[in-house]
């Protein structure tokens, strides 16, 4: 009884060990629900020699996804099960598609020079590039064109929540352009924006969590319309030199988050911002060289890159009212791109 005594509590705590990591592992690619804890994101050394992808908690643990090449641009499916990813190699980019835990890395048989976005059901992937758009079959193995609008451009794919419609950005290099949306199949293309040429060419098209509303970046503003194209309102505008990107829908429809970046030598001059939808408000949320805001899947939290050095950043995470900054990653990596892992619902 004595032995029995002393070696229970170990045995006890091996047990909980083994269920510990059960779960971690299920929230790193198994058939369980997704540990929406997990943030994919691209690390490279100052050189730029290579980028592999990482798996980081909130709590700061991380590890590696990939090695072998350039690697850049996470994209988690809908149900946080995949990741695509883009991999440069001597000059040329390929879009790979693995589990969350890294297992089952496929390399798609095309390559891509452009964006992608995940159906929502995640069996095709939306292409953008060499200013056509594509859609892949359900297995993968290939693409077919969706829209050729040669001579004009098309760019920034994304697909409505309920799968049914797509939107982009169409214009001419020369510059201007509008918000076209197509159905899925590529029929039906209809404009929904009539912007002066002198406005610029519109980017990221974002349709809001419940499909009613399209959010669009302009060199000069940051502008939300509906669905149809109605109802057209700038937000905030940016004076000329102040460059916006990566605007980013809260969970809830009601916020939306981006990055403003001011040129000169005052950093501070530069930050993530929030504004309300309706446009009635705008805050800012840090006042730094911070850029890709992603949301966590219940809205509470907001994680960011932010450039600390020559060609150094760290992944940054706060609430979302930009209290409690803390950085996640640090060590003179050039950390990227972060994206949080939306969960299943």
């Amino acid at each position: 009884m004595p032995t029995t005594a002393r070696t229970t509590p170990a045995i006890l705590r091996l047990a909980l060990a083994a269920a510990a990591a059960a779960v971690a592992l299920a929230g790193c690619g198994g058939q369980a629900g997704p540990d929406t804890r997990l943030i994919a994101f691209a690390r490279a050394p100052a050189t730029n020699a290579y980028s592999d992808l990482y798996l980081l908690q909130t709590d700061g643990s991380l590890r590696r996804l990939t090695h072998g090449g350039i690697d850049s641009l996470p994209r988690w499916s809908p149900d946080g099960h995949r990741i695509a990813f883009q991999r440069a190699h001597r000059g040329k980019a390929s879009l790979y598609v693995a589990n969350a835990d890294g297992s089952g890395m496929r390399l798609l048989p095309y390559g891509i020079a452009g964006s992608v976005d995940w159906s929502p059901d995640g069996r095709h992937i939306l292409i953008g590039d060499g200013g056509r758009l594509y859609v892949t079959s359900a297995d993968w193995t290939e693409r077919s064109v969706l829209l050729d609008p040669a001579p004009e451009r098309a760019e920034d794919p994304h697909w409505s929540p309920d799968g049914a419609r797509i939107a982009f950005s169409l214009g001419s290099d020369s510059g201007g352009g509008d918000v076209y949306v197509i159905d899925a199949d590529g029929s039906d293309r209809t404009q929904l924006t009539h912007l002066d040429p002198d406005e610029g060419r519109p980017s990221e098209p974002l349709w809001s969590r419940d499909g009613r509303r399209i959010a669009f970046l302009l060199p000069g503003s940051l502008d939300v319309m509906n669905a149809d194209g109605s109802e057209q309102q700038v937000l905030t505008r940016f004076p000329d030199d102040v460059f916006p990107s990566s605007p980013a829908w809260s969970p809830d429809g009601k916020t939306i988050a981006f990055a403003r970046l001011k040129l000169g030598p005052n950093r501070q001059a530069s930050g993530i911002y929030l504004v309300q939808a309706d446009g009635s408000s705008l805050h800012r949320l840090t006042r730094d060289i911070d850029s890709y805001p992603s949301w966590s899947p219940d809205g509470r939290q907001i994680v960011f890159q932010r450039l600390t050095g020559f060609h150094v950043s760290e992944i940054t995470l706060m609430d979302a009212d930009g209290s409690n900054q803390v950085s996640l990653t640090q060590g003179g990596w050039t950390d990227a791109t972060p994206s949080w892992r939306p969960s299943a619902g």
